[in-house]
This record gives structure tokens, C-alpha cells and sequence, in this order.
């Protein structure tokens, strides 16, 4: 048994064009119903931190070794009548090594994946995506982040303008505070656009070779990614997929309102959905920083930890996507 989807390899050259991070190849896939005839939307899905593209697209076998289906938000999407984009972060994943890593930074990441969107949107157009695909133009483009890829998707919505309606699983932009050295605690609540240098070079304190012991966390506090009820083969498949680590974006999302002011620029429907054993659990404190969207959505996940994909509820959660959509955007 398998998921009737075709997963279309994607690669994106964008050249030395995003200033300050060198020379940058996207890797990834595009995710299709075997007949697109009827896309009418666009979803691009940015996976969190140590994830690839395979997150929202994961491919689980079974102890008895049998595909097991339903674990792909990808493959839910398709069924809605959408063409999905996943491409790992620049340097991470399949996407080619960055000359620095540290020098990946929200507003850099969110330059190279808007730009890659308009390539792979212009490749839909004309028909090159892939022989026997053809010419496809979503009049909808829906952008979905997990974690950190929630931030990344604020990001790119506020400097882009890249997305009509964002959907952020398992971020609020309250960080992580507990789990931060001093020193960058105390960058908390500034806007990014003062402290993303500073963020990187906070990185590459805490992650290069040189860096001290991670902080324990202060309240006792420990990180949920999954509740007990994910089955031993799923968490399996989790390993499968996880990458390195892309560490000056990752930070800037543990760092309290952090991106606070490209929040408050969405000015296009957000949908917001936390578990109630995630990393951060207040949804009306998520919601407040996106002060200019029309429409706010706010999903209280029950029985579900951080990696919502994986748990039980992620049914009722795609669902809910689906139909959301459908109802500020048609």
C-alpha cells in the first residue's frame, strides 16, 4: 500500500545571489497528486530544526516491514488539491554545504527559500518541472512551518510577502529562555534586524568547536518531541530524516521575541496549533504578537508533544488545515 503521489526531485542554483551567504543550492521535492489537474494551491512546508524535507513527508515502514501510510502532511495536502514544496534549508540536508553555516541567519534563509519558490513557481508555469507534468499556475500559496521553520516561514511572509495565508505548528516566538546561556538571553526582544549578527555570532559561541556545556535548564524543564503513544517504528523514521543542525536560525528561534516585528507585519490569515505537552503551551500569548493579521486561528492540540506530524492528532490537525484554508483564502 502506498500514498498515490509522485515526489518529483527538485534542485534550485541560486548563485551568489543572497548577499552574505555564498553560494547557495537548494535540494528538495515537489509533492503531487498522480493527476495535478486540479491544483489550485502552492504549500510550501519548512521543516524545524535538525529536520529535512522528509519531516512533513515521512515515509514510515512497519515492523512487519510494509509501508505504513499517513504520516505525510505532504501527501494529505496533495489530496487537497495542492502541489507541495519542500526543500531542505540552505546547507543542511541534501542542499549543498554553505561556505559558513553560522552565516545562515532567519533573514538569509527566508531571501534563499522566496527565491527558490518563484524558481520552482515559474518551472509549475511553463511545464519544466518534470516531463509528463504539465504547465500548472496554483492561484493560492499556502506557507506552513514547523519549530523553526515556523519562524522562518514569519520571516519570509514579512519580508516577501511570499504566502497567502501562514500556518505555524509548534511556535510562538516565546523561546526557550531556560535553556539559553546569559549572554544571549540578553538579546531577547530586540527586533531582528539589530541582533541577527549578534545571534550568529551567539551561535557559533554555543555550537563551534570551542563552545561550553549547553546550559541545563534552570526550572527543570525538559523538551516533549513526542508523547508515549508514538509507535517505536514511527520515532524510527523520525531518526531517518534528521539532518544537521542550522544553527544561527535555530538559536534566533530559542531567543524570546526574537522576531516579534516580522510577526506583527503578517497582515494575511495565520493559523497557530501548540500540543499541550509542546515545547511552549501558550496559545493566546502566540497569537498576540501577529497584531495586523485578518484572521487568526488558534489549535490546541490534545495528547501531543512537540512533533505533531507523528502524534494521533495530526488527522484532526490536517483537517483543520485543509478546511481553514479553504475558508480565509476562498
Amino acid at each position: 500500500m502506498h500514498e498515490p503521489v509522485q515526489r518529483i526531485p527538485v534542485e534550485v542554483d541560486l548563485g551568489d545571489t543572497i548577499a552574505g551567504l555564498g553560494p547557495t543550492v537548494l535540494r528538495g521535492r515537489v509533492v503531487l497528486a498522480e493527476d495535478p489537474a486540479t491544483v489550485h494551491t502552492l504549500a510550501v512546508c519548512h521543516a524545524g530544526g535538525r529536520c529535512s524535507v522528509g519531516y512533513h513527508d515521512l515515509e514510515v515502514v512497519g515492523p512487519d516491514g510494509a509501508p505504513v501510510p499517513g504520516y505525510s502532511l505532504a501527501a494529505r495536502l496533495t489530496a487537497a488539491g495542492m502541489a507541495v514544496l519542500l526543500l531542505d534549508h540552505p546547507g543542511v540536508g541534501a542542499s549543498d554545504p554553505l561556505p559558513d553555516i553560522f552565516a545562515a541567519t532567519p533573514t538569509r534563509v527566508a531571501a534563499a527559500h522566496h527565491a527558490a519558490l518563484e524558481a520552482v513557481r515559474a518551472r509549475l508555469a511553463d511545464g519544466s518541472l518534470t516531463p509528463g507534468v504539465p504547465p500548472l499556475v496554483p492561484e493560492r500559496t499556502l506557507g506552513i512551518g514547523h519549530s523553526m521553520g515556523g519562524m522562518l516561514i514569519d520571516v519570509q511572509q514579512a519580508r516577501h510577502r511570499s504566502f497567502d495565508a501562514v500556518v505555524g505548528l509548534g511556535h510562538s516566538g516565546s523561546g526557550l529562555p531556560a535553556h539559553l546561556h546569559v549572554d544571549e538571553l540578553a538579546l531577547a526582544g530586540q527586533p531582528l534586524r539589530l541582533t541577527e549578527e549578534r545571534i550568529a555570532a551567539a551561535a557559533r559561541a554555543r555550537f563551534g568547536p570551542d563552545a561550553p556545556p549547553l546550559p541545563r535548564p534552570a526550572d527543570g524543564s525538559t523538551i516533549e518531541y513526542f508523547t508515549e503513544a508514538v509507535p517505536a517504528h514511527v520515532r524510527t523514521a523520525f531518526r531517518g530524516q534528521a539532518t544537521n543542525l542550522l544553527f544561527s536560525s535555530g538559536l534566533t528561534s530559542m531567543i524570546p521575541a526574537s522576531t516579534h516585528e516580522e510577526k506583527a507585519a503578517i497582515d494575511v490569515p495565520v493559523l497557530v496549533a501548540l500540543g499541550d505537552r509542546d515545547l511552549v503551551r501558550d496559545l493566546p500569548a502566540a497569537a498576540a504578537h501577529y497584531s495586523a493579521a485578518d484572521n487568526i486561528t488558534l489549535l490546541r492540540l490534545r495528547a501531543t508533544a512537540h512533533c505533531h506530524n507523528q502524534e494521533a492528532s495530526r488527522t484532526f490537525l490536517w483537517e483543520r488545515i485543509v478546511r481553514w484554508f479553504d475558508d480565509v483564502t476562498g
